[in-house]
């Protein structure tokens, strides 16, 4: 038996494969590269192929080289017709692969409710346990936030209060993953909401109030969880709600204190609101913020682990004393993360700027005059003393009281355009140094000249992440791939949908939380875009007529080369817009299903070769959608033109999901 044979199963030809039979003595339950033609059906969701099959001897119980059965395949894709078709034909329901998992187990991970009733009306065992902490296909449901699949395993009799080897219930992945839907379904079947998990004591209600969600402890409290219940380290919820109240007032009061004397009078009325958001600029030393061990290194910047008024955070120091052209770079950076609010964007805490930046010694010989030279050198001398001044905005927002007057940018568009290749140059070499034994460098001193953003920390990025299972030879998941792309479209989309173009998509720029959640950052060489003729479906008019523009043009080449588009490599910048980012887009989502660097893909993309008929080891469909894979093609369309929007893209991954 052939290769040939799969492919026509792929391409659900029912007659060719009929002709291969009527034709040939075929071993129908032959492995075929580790499983069987069964098998392959299964995965490709062909349900009247694998009638055929079953019709003309096809073993439903054999397993392949991973110990699957054709059911486990059939649930992994989600498919009640093929789940009913093969238990129909014998198939063991409760049979487990060799990694311990059961077809109800696969199905749950599929997020097919209709395949998960298939299997538990069938009789599939609900008190199997997976995994070394011994979850059961309840805690699953509560992890993946399924309400109505915690609803369904319930009502077929599943352990509501179910302990794992590490102490977690249903109860406790619920409320750890936030899924707040979850919660209330168990508590509805009688979760016990005061049962005390693990060594640490904590009971649902304690893990609520540290992961600070309101709307969590609100349900909790209405169905009788205790908050006077002590934990291990003898803490209550009530303690521990208490606590971050205490130390911001703490922390405020000495701030205050340190300026004026005494905390200011017409502040007590509104002090809670002030603990929760700040809206006034605070003058702070260098006693508020930490800075620890470097992280990262561009051109004109690094990148410093350290905290803010106990919080973790990432502190971007620009270099002291920048020049006119890498002050407006920061300017722009500032405010583009400024104007952005979405889970899936890094989010800025708050800035300094340096007012010596903003008065250079270095001018431009066509801009200096003597005059200017007079005035600059006064400014400076009288700006040298002056504290440090930042804008605090704890909703990742910076506030518009002496903010950065971004109106200055449009009149330096033009002087920007004609330094950015240089500067870029520059932050590329030292961009490419990251890893390298000067992240081990220590600068602990906060000074008065440097300009800088404080932003949201994430310990990891995409790219090291890739490079760890590579070593490993851990590929992500189907579901974790999905994932993945998935929140790095809908932050794009986001981005584009309020006109920014970021020009440098890449991993090492794309942040993971320690959730696993996605970040995108490094807004550099991003700018505001306006076409008239691009995503005008999704810009409101009015809007597009208030919103303030950076005509920043892109004549220039600009972004890291492997990852960048056709157009912008090719001189033809003035066709240059939101397409751009889908291409690298295209590129990293081949990156995350292969863990390889897409060198050959990116320079035949390029070129406007076939990609389907080249040579180019693409993801398999067992590893990947076979819809990512079509979506990796579109994406790389040597035309613009032809490329899907992010809008297009969110709601072809989202239809995989469902």
């Amino acid at each position: 038996m052939s290769i040939e044979i799969v492919d026509y199963v792929y391409s659900n030809s029912l007659a060719k494969v009929k002709s291969v039979f009527e034709n040939k003595k075929v071993n129908i339950n032959e492995i075929l590269y580790d499983r069987t033609l069964l098998h392959w059906s299964c995965t490709a969701g062909k349900l009247e192929i694998t009638k055929f099959l079953l019709s003309n001897g096809a073993d439903v119980k054999q397993t392949d080289t991973n110990g699957r059965t054709p059911l486990h395949e059939a649930s992994d894709q989600g498919r009640e017709d093929l789940i009913t078709v093969l238990l129909d034909a014998g198939s063991k329901i409760n049979k487990k692969d060799q990694n311990g998992f059961t077809a109800l187990y696969y199905a749950i991970l599929s997020r097919k409710i209709s395949s998960v009733g298939a299997l538990v009306k069938r009789g599939a065992r609900l008190d199997f346990r997976f995994g070394d902490e011994g979850k059961l296909v309840l805690h699953l449901a509560c992890s993946l936030g399924r309400p109505d699949m915690v609803e369904l395993l319930i009502a077929y009799g599943a352990n509501v209060n179910a302990i794992t080897s590490t102490g977690s219930t249903p109860l406790h992945c619920a409320i750890e993953n936030g899924f707040v839907g979850c919660v209330e379904m168990l508590l509805k079947n009688n979760a016990d909401v005061n049962l005390v998990f693990g060594d640490q004591k904590k009971t649902a209600l304690h893990y609520a109030t540290e992961v600070d969600n309101i709307q969590m402890c609100v349900l909790l409290l209405k169905y009788g969880a205790d908050p006077t219940i002590q934990d291990a380290s003898k803490s209550t919820p009530t303690d521990l709600a208490l606590q971050p109240f205490k130390s911001k007032l703490q922390k405020y009061a000495r701030v205050f204190i340190d300026y004026c004397g005494a905390i200011i009078p017409e502040f007590i009325d509104e002090y809670q609101s002030c603990l929760n958001k700040t809206k006034s600029q605070l003058k702070v030393n260098s006693n508020l913020i930490k800075q620890e061990h470097i992280i990262g290194k561009g051109g004109f910047s690094k990148v410093y682990q350290g905290q803010y008024q106990g919080n973790k955070i990432a502190i971007k120091k620009f270099h002291d004393g920048l020049n006119p052209q890498n002050y407006q770079m920061f300017k722009r950076e500032v405010s583009l993360y400024s104007k952005c609010d979405h889970p899936n964007i890094i989010k800025i805490v708050g800035y300094h700027c340096n007012e010596l930046n903003e008065i250079s010694n270095k001018q431009l010989p066509d801009q200096t005059s003597r005059s200017n030279q007079i005035s600059r050198s006064r400014s400076t001398k009288e700006n040298k003393d002056k504290k440090i001044h930042y804008e605090i905005s704890n909703n990742g927002n910076t506030e518009t009281n002496n903010s950065i007057d971004t109106s200055k940018l449009e009149s330096n568009s033009k002087l920007y355009t004609k330094y950015e290749s240089k500067y870029k140059q520059d932050y590329k070499k030292d961009d490419e140094r990251k890893g390298s034994n000067q992240r081990k460098e220590h600068e602990c001193n906060i000074s008065n000249n440097s300009s800088m953003m404080l932003l949201e920390y994430c310990s990891n990025d995409l790219e090291k992440k890739i490079k760890s299972r590579n070593r490993n030879q851990n590929s992500f998941g189907k579901s974790r791939i999905l994932k993945l792309i998935l929140e790095i479209a809908q932050g794009m989309k986001y981005l584009h949908e309020n006109e920014i173009v970021h020009r440098d998509l890449k991993p090492s720029n794309i942040f993971l939380t320690k959730l696993g959640h996605v970040k995108i950052a490094d807004f550099g060489l991003s700018i505001f875009f306006h076409d008239s003729n691009h995503q005008k479906q999704n810009i409101p008019q009015e809007k597009r007529k208030k919103k303030k523009i950076f005509n920043v043009p892109m004549s220039v080449r600009i972004g890291t080369d492997l990852y960048m588009a056709p157009e912008m490599m090719y001189s033809e910048q003035e066709k240059c817009s939101f397409p751009i980012d889908v291409f690298s887009f295209g590129l990293i989502m081949y990156e995350i299903a292969t863990l390889e660097k897409p060198i050959k893909l990116s320079s035949l993309a390029r070129k406007g070769a076939d990609l389907k008929n080249s040579n180019i080891e693409m993801p398999s469909s067992n590893k990947c959608h076979p819809e990512i894979i079509h979506l990796i093609y579109k994406c790389l369309d040597r035309d613009p033109r032809n490329r899907p929007s992010f809008k297009q893209i969110c709601k072809n991954l989202e239809n995989i999901t469902k």
